[in-house]
C-alpha cells in the first residue's frame, strides 16, 4: 500500500467517525480522529458509571449485524469482546404496544411467533394484513440496502429499477392506512422514531418493521441477566479504536481546513485524507458548503428523561405508548436494587443537528450528503442516506472508510468483492492488539 501524505483525519467522534476510523486503521493505514467533546460518542455519548449510568442510544438493538461486522473486520469479533466482559448480547423480550382504545400487544419479532400472536389477540385478518405488508417490505429493504447501506447511494439516477420495490409515490402514512387499527400506529411509528412526521415519509422507511421481524431485537446483558446501557457498546469500540492505533484527540475543535490539512484550536494537521462526520449544518461548515442544504432540515429528536424507582426487571424491557401525535418509548433495566426507566418523548421532540435529516418526501433522499462532498472532502454523517439509526450510522462509516482506502490504494475492499480477502493489517506504529485479535 503506498504511504499516504498524512494521516486520514476523521473529523467528529461520533458513530460514523468511530466505524470509519477502526475500519482504516484495521486496513493499515494512520488515523486521527478528532471530536469535539471530552469523550467519543457524540449524542450517544454516556453520562454516569457503572449500573446507573444514563445514555440517549437505545438500548435494544436492531440489525446487530452492522456491530458484528464491524467487530469482525477489525479484529476480535464482537461476542469475544463481551465475553471478555463478562457480557452478553441477548435476545430482548417482546415489546409491549399501547394503543389509545386502551389495547396492548405484546409482539414477537420472528415471523410465526408474530402471526400467532396477532391471531390470538385481534383476529385472522389483523395477522394476514400485518404479513402481508411485511412480505411487502422484505423487498423495500433489499433494495435500500444497495442505495446508501451496503453500497453508495446513486442519487436520483439509481433509484429507477427499485420504484416498485420501493412503494415509490407513497408516504408511511399512506402505507399505515393499508393495516387496519392498531397495527397502523406501528408502521406511523416506523417515521416518529426516525425524527419525521409519517406524512411526510416516504413508505419505503417502514422497512424498519422488516428488519425487527428478520434479525430481531437484542440488548447487551450482564452475567447476571441485568440489561445494560447500549452505550457500553460504545466503550467496546473504543477501545478497538486503541487497539487498532487510531490517535483520538478529544475535547478537539475543527474551525476548518481542506483535503490536506484541518485546522484546529491548537495547529494544522496535514491529513492524506480528510473525513467529516460531523452534521451538513455545522458552523463553520467542513466538508460541503452549506448552500448545498438549505432545503434540508435536521430530524426531530425525542426527549429523554431518565429515572430510578424500586422495583425489580428481568432483562431490558420497551414498552411503546402509540398517540396521534407519536410514540412514547420507555426502557427499564435493573440498576443495582432499583429500577432505571429511560423514556424517548417522540411527541415532545425538537429539531437536532446531530440527529440527521427529517423527511420532506422522497426527493429528500437525493439532497442528503454523499459520500463525496465539495472541494474533495469525505462525508459520512447521520444525515446520509441511509439514514440516522444506530445501525445506519455504522453502515455509513463502513461506506465512507471503503471508499478512501480505494482512493489512497486503489484496493476495493468493499464486502460485494467477491475476490477480495478481508484481513486485519497491523501497522508497527499501531497500539498492542487485544489478545484474540484476527491473525494477519
Amino acid at each position: 500500500m503506498p504511504a499516504p501524505t498524512g494521516p486520514i483525519v476523521v473529523i467528529g467522534g461520533a458513530l460514523p467517525g468511530m466505524a470509519a476510523a477502526a475500519r482504516l486503521a484495521a486496513l493499515g493505514h494512520e488515523v486521527v480522529l478528532i471530536e469535539r467533546e471530552p469523550a467519543l460518542g457524540g449524542r450517544w455519548r454516556t453520562s454516569g458509571d457503572g449500573i446507573g449510568r444514563t445514555d440517549a442510544l437505545p438500548p435494544v438493538l436492531t440489525l446487530p449485524a452492522a456491530w458484528r461486522d464491524l467487530f469482525r473486520k477489525t479484529g476480535r469479533t464482537l461476542d469475544l469482546e463481551l465475553k471478555a466482559r463478562g457480557w452478553t448480547l441477548d435476545p430482548a423480550p417482546p415489546a409491549v404496544h399501547s394503543f389509545p382504545d386502551g389495547s396492548a400487544l405484546a409482539l414477537p419479532t420472528d415471523r410465526g411467533s408474530q402471526h400467532t400472536a396477532l391471531t390470538e389477540a385481534l383476529g385472522r385478518e389483523h395477522a394476514t394484513a400485518w404479513r402481508d405488508l411485511l412480505d411487502r417490505l422484505d423487498d423495500a429493504w433489499q433494495a435500500l440496502r444497495r442505495l446508501g447501506l451496503e453500497e453508495p447511494f446513486g442519487g436520483q439516477r439509481a433509484i429507477p429499477p427499485h420504484r416498485r420495490a420501493l412503494l415509490w409515490g407513497t408516504t408511511v402514512a399512506d402505507l399505515a392506512r393499508t393495516v387496519p387499527a392498531p397495527l397502523s400506529y406501528l408502521v406511523a411509528a416506523t417515521a416518529w422514531r426516525i425524527g419525521s412526521h409519517p406524512r411526510r415519509t416516504p413508505a419505503f422507511v417502514a422497512a424498519r418493521l422488516s428488519v425487527e421481524r428478520s434479525f430481531g431485537r437484542w440488548s447487551v446483558a450482564d452475567a447476571e441477566g441485568h440489561g445494560l446501557p447500549a452505550g457500553v457498546l460504545l466503550d467496546v469500540l473504543a477501545d478497538r479504536l486503541r487497539a487498532r492505533g487510531v490517535e483520538a484527540r478529544p475535547a478537539t475543535t475543527v474551525h476548518g481546513g481542506g483535503v490536506s490539512h484541518v485546522l484546529t484550536d491548537s495547529e494544522a494537521v496535514g491529513a492524506g485524507a480528510v473525513i467529516t462526520t460531523v452534521h451538513p449544518w455545522h458552523d463553520p461548515p467542513l466538508g460541503p458548503t452549506r448552500r448545498l442544504f438549505t432545503r434540508l432540515r435536521p430530524a426531530m429528536a425525542p426527549r429523554v428523561t431518565h429515572r430510578l424507582a424500586a422495583g425489580a426487571v428481568t432483562g431490558t424491557t420497551e414498552e411503546i405508548d402509540h398517540t396521534p401525535h407519536g410514540p412514547v418509548v420507555t426502557y427499564a433495566r435493573q440498576a443495582g436494587d432499583d429500577v432505571l426507566t429511560t423514556v424517548h418523548d417522540h411527541t415532545a421532540a425538537a429539531p437536532d443537528p446531530s440527529a440527521g435529516a427529517r423527511w420532506d418526501g422522497p426527493h429528500t433522499w437525493s439532497r442528503m450528503p454523499g459520500l463525496r462532498g465539495a472541494a474533495g472532502w469525505w462525508s459520512a454523517t447521520a444525515a446520509a442516506p441511509g439514514g440516522n439509526d444506530p445501525w445506519a450510522q455504522l453502515l455509513t462509516g463502513a461506506l465512507a472508510a471503503y471508499a478512501v482506502h480505494g482512493a489512497l490504494t486503489g484496493e476495493d475492499v468493499r464486502p460485494s468483492n467477491v475476490a477480495y480477502r478481508p484481513r486485519v493489517r497491523r501497522r508497527s506504529a499501531a497500539a498492542p492488539p487485544t489478545p484474540g485479535d484476527a491473525p494477519p
